[in-house]
C-alpha cells in the first residue's frame, strides 16, 4: 500500500488533498488510509458517487481526471466522430464541482474531443438537453443529486440523451483503470478555447433550454395559471433561476420561493439530508405554502431531476404526493391531451401499476423496466414506433420524463 500511496501524491494535482493524505501518513491512520487505498469507487452506469476526499476511494481531482481519460478514450474508440462531435459537461453546486467540471474539460479536450462547457451552475436536465441539442456524443454532469454535503459525483448521458446502460459502463471503468496507470494529458482551458476545442456554454445555451420547453405542445395546455398561488424550493440546489422562469412563463405570476433556500449552496445549511422525500425536508417550503395560501407546495432536489409536491387540504393543512401519485397524475394528464401516435407510458417495476391500468384504459401502451431512470428512457427509446411514440415514463422516487 505504500507504494500506492507515493505514487498517489506524485499525481495528485490539488495540494488540498495532498495535504489531506500527508497528515494521515503522520498520524500513522491506517484504518483511514486503508479504507482509502484498499479499491477504488466503481464506475456504474448511474457514473461514480462518493465521499470527497483523497485516495482513489474518495471523489478528487485525481479520481476526475482519470475517469475523464477513460471517458474520453472510450468516446474515441466507441462513438463514430466522437472527437468533432464533443461532449456537454454541466455541474452542481457543491463545493468541487466546478473544478471538477474544469478538470474533465481539461482532460477531454487534451485528448481532442471538443468540449461545450456550463459557464455556470445547471440543472442535470439543462446539461443532458444539450446531448441532442448540439448533436454531441456524450454530457457529463458533475454531481451528487441529493447525497449529504461530503459527496460529489460523475454522471454520463450518451449520444441518445439518456444515462449510460451496459455494456457502456463496463467500457468505461475498463479505460479508467489504463488510465490510472498511465501519464495524463490536460490542456488549460485558455489553450482548449484557442484550439477551438473549448466552446462556453453561455445565457443563450440556457434560453435555447427554455425555448424548447416554451414550444413543447404538451406543456401548453394552461387553464388559469396566475389564480394558483405557488410555493416552491430549489432545496440550496441549481434549479431556482430555471424553474421560476418557466412557471412565469406559462402564466404561474404567484410563485413563492424559500429565500433560505433558493441560492446554490453545497452545504445544505437548513436541511439534515437534501432529498424532498426525506422527513423535515419539505418543511420550509410548506411553511412558505401556508403564508401564501398556495395550492401546492413544490420542491426539486440539489441538481433539480427530481420533484417533490405537496398539496394544501381542506383543512388547511399540506399533504405530500408520493411519487406514484404524482408520476400518475402526470400521466393520465399526458394521455388526455397528446396527439394519438404519443401514447407509451411506463415506470419501474417497483412503482405503482395504475398507470399501466389507465394506458389501457385509454387504449394507450405501457411498458415497464427494471429500477433506475437510465433503463425507462432507453426501453422508450427501444420500443417506440411511428404509431407509439414516447409520452411519458417515471420511477416512484420522483423522476419524471416527458416527450418532446
Amino acid at each position: 500500500m505504500n507504494s500506492d500511496i507515493a505514487r498517489w501524491l506524485e499525481r495528485d494535482p490539488d495540494p488540498k488533498t495532498r495535504n489531506e493524505l500527508e497528515q494521515l501518513i503522520k498520524d500513522n491512520n491506517q484504518a483511514e488510509l486503508t479504507d482509502r487505498f484498499d479499491g477504488r469507487l466503481a464506475f456504474g452506469t448511474a457514473g461514480l458517487r462518493g465521499v470527497v476526499g483523497a485516495g482513489p476511494n474518495r471523489m478528487n481531482r485525481l479520481v476526475i481526471q482519470e475517469t475523464a481519460s477513460g471517458l474520453g478514450q472510450y468516446l474515441l474508440r466507441s462513438v463514430p466522430e466522437a472527437a468533432s462531435k464533443g461532449v456537454v459537461i454541466g455541474y452542481d453546486g457543491r463545493p468541487d464541482s466546478q473544478q471538477f467540471a474544469h478538470d474533465t474539460a481539461s482532460v477531454l479536450t487534451a485528448q481532442g474531443i471538443k468540449v461545450y462547457l456550463t459557464v455556470k451552475v445547471a440543472p442535470t436536465p439543462v446539461a443532458a438537453f444539450g446531448v441532442k441539442y448540439l448533436h454531441t456524443a456524450a454530457a457529463v454532469v458533475v454531481t451528487a443529486s441529493h447525497n449529504p454535503p461530503q459527496y460529489n459525483g460523475f454522471k454520463v448521458y450518451w449520444e441518445n440523451g439518456a444515462q449510460i446502460i451496459p455494456p457502456q459502463d463496463a467500457g468505461i471503468a475498463d479505460e479508467i483503470d489504463k488510465a490510472t496507470k498511465h501519464e495524463l494529458s490536460y490542456l488549460s482551458l485558455e489553450e482548449a478555447v484557442d484550439k477551438g476545442l473549448l466552446v462556453w456554454l453561455d445565457e443563450d445555451y440556457y434560453q435555447a433550454y427554455r425555448q424548447t420547453m416554451n414550444t413543447n405542445p404538451l406543456l401548453m395546455n394552461h387553464n388559469n395559471p396566475q389564480s394558483i398561488n405557488i410555493a416552491y424550493t430549489a432545496m440550496h440546489g441549481v434549479g431556482a433561476e430555471m424553474a421560476e422562469t418557466l412557471l412565469v412563463d406559462a402564466g404561474f405570476d404567484h410563485v413563492y420561493s424559500v429565500a433560505a433556500q433558493r441560492e446554490p449552496d453545497g452545504t445544505f445549511p437548513t436541511v439534515k439530508f437534501p432529498n424532498p422525500e426525506e422527513t423535515g425536508a419539505m418543511d420550509l417550503v410548506i411553511a412558505e405554502a401556508k403564508k401564501h395560501d398556495a395550492v401546492l407546495a413544490c420542491a426539486n432536489d440539489p441538481d433539480a431531476d427530481r420533484f417533490a409536491v405537496a398539496v394544501r387540504r381542506d383543512d388547511g393543512e399540506y399533504q405530500m404526493l408520493t411519487g406514484d401519485q404524482v408520476g400518475t397524475l402526470f400521466g393520465y394528464y399526458l394521455l388526455s391531451h397528446a396527439h394519438a401516435n404519443q401514447n407509451l407510458v411506463g415506470n419501474t417495476i417497483v412503482s405503482s401499476s395504475l398507470l399501466g391500468k389507465i394506458a389501457t384504459t385509454l387504449g394507450a401502451c405501457y411498458y415497464q423496466t427494471l429500477t433506475g431512470f437510465k433503463w425507462l428512457t432507453n426501453v422508450a427509446m427501444a420500443k417506440q414506433t411511428e404509431e407509439h411514440q414516447f409520452l411519458f415514463a417515471y420511477e416512484e422516487a420522483l423522476g419524471y420524463t416527458i416527450g418532446s
